[in-house]
């Protein structure tokens, strides 16, 4: 409608919707490079779990996406993100459109200090700005200057401080339709190994009790959609609920360590308890996913003081997910004992 060039249609739309303007060049073309690199066929080996935690870490205190993250910003739920260019749009020019409510006013202060923010109250005496970390109220006799910005509160270069991977994690999870598991971090596995360092492989861990099913080892070369240390794992199946399954753990001197697992998750895997020497070690585990068979990521249990020696590594079977099929089935890809300092 801008294209009509009606000045006052301009400025009943601005008032209405927000500041407009047209993506500069520089912007153009900088989308115009990340289309290239983001490909649909590219996009389709995201991990939306990571995209998820990038989100969190990166956007979730100004945007809300499926009822989770802060009120700074717009909700994203309902925009176009299934179009990979208003996703590019938005994040790499964010100041191209501003929506009324969400354009920055900036107050310099009486002190030499300048803050700038979203305006969320304001009385005869006070105004109180939200910025991206605190909401801050400033006295109006404070004021030296106030502005109103054409400029976004959300900054640019946002995907500069990520890795060409985080990035296609990140975009892709901002185009799905339906919320993803959070997952830990990726397994830090060796380009030229294919393994964790130091990790303790689940198919080469000794079975030393089994109350029910069969647990042997299974490639993973097939699933393309994660990767595991060895690209195997010790698959448990055929187990029923409150079966369990116990591996030999080798310590190799008294200390107090953190415990990292890595466990498989499927459509038809259940929730499992961890335990050593038969006591608890944080929480059930839902090792539930679909339509993909993808790991866990790296699970930081509690920090366990262990003897030097050999301890009993233990996985119970305590339920499924109400979507699972219930096959109550466990993979475990690999356990890291790693001596607190």
């Amino acid at each position: 409608m801008l294209g009509f060039k009606d000045e006052a249609l301009a400025k009943r739309i601005t008032s209405v919707w927000g500041e407009i303007r047209a993506t500069a060049k520089d912007k153009l073309e900088l989308i115009a490079k990340q289309k290239t690199v983001l490909t649909a066929s590219r996009l389709k080996t995201a991990d939306l779990s990571n995209g998820r935690r990038l989100f969190t870490k990166t956007c979730a205190a100004c945007h809300v996406l499926f009822g989770e993250g802060g009120k700074i910003g717009p909700d994203i739920t309902g925009s176009n993100r299934a179009n990979l260019d208003y996703v590019l749009e938005n994040v790499l020019d964010p100041s191209a459109i501003v929506g009324k409510d969400y354009r920055m006013t900036i107050l310099a202060l009486n002190d030499g200090r300048v803050v700038q923010g979203l305006v969320q109250k304001e009385t005869d005496s006070a105004v109180t700005l939200r910025t991206i970390n605190d909401t801050v109220v400033v006295a109006k006799s404070d004021i030296e200057e106030r502005k109103l910005s054409e400029l976004s509160l959300m900054p640019e270069g946002q995907l500069n401080q990520l890795t060409p991977d985080e990035q296609r994690d990140l975009i892709a999870y901002l185009g799905t339709p339906a919320q993803v598991s959070m997952r830990g971090p990726r397994s830090p596995i060796d380009v030229k190994t294919g393994k964790v360092p130091n990790a303790i492989e689940g198919e080469a861990m000794k079975i030393v009790g089994k109350t029910g099913g069969n647990a042997v080892s299974q490639g993973m070369g097939g699933f393309t959609k994660d990767r595991w240390s060895g690209n195997d794992h010790l698959w448990w199946t055929g187990a029923k609920l409150n079966d369990k399954l116990e591996l030999e753990l080798p310590v190799a001197q008294d200390g107090t360590y953190d415990i990292e697992l890595v466990l498989g998750m499927a459509r038809d895997y259940g929730i499992v308890q961890i335990l050593i020497d038969g006591e608890l070690l944080g929480g059930p585990i839902d090792c539930f996913n679909e339509p993909d068979v993808i790991t866990t990521g790296v699970i930081s249990l509690p920090a366990k003081t262990l003897t030097k020696g050999t301890h009993k590594l233990g996985f119970q079977i305590v339920g499924a997910n109400a979507k699972a099929a219930k096959a109550f089935m466990v993979g475990v890809d690999y356990v890291r004992l790693v001596a607190k300092k």
